[in-house]
């Protein structure tokens, strides 16, 4: 099921973000969603690279956080 959110962009980011999606050959809709889940895939990344740093004595490579 799909939700609609309403965003305001400043016009330099419209701009951009028309070019973007132009250059992908997606609608801007698209672009967006695409770039919002790549951005929360990434904060949930860093959350739990983060989490496990702080509870373990030595660092893991991006390999043994994506298979945990």
């Amino acid at each position: 099921m799909n939700a609609t959110i309403t965003i305001e962009l400043p016009a330099e980011t419209k701009t951009t973000l028309n070019s973007a999606a132009k250059e992908e050959g997606i609608s801007e809709n698209d672009y967006a969603a695409k770039a919002l889940r790549d951005y929360l895939f990434l904060r949930s990344f860093r959350k739990l690279s983060d989490r496990m740093i702080a509870e373990s004595e030595r660092s893991y490579c991006d390999e043994e956080i994506f298979a945990s």
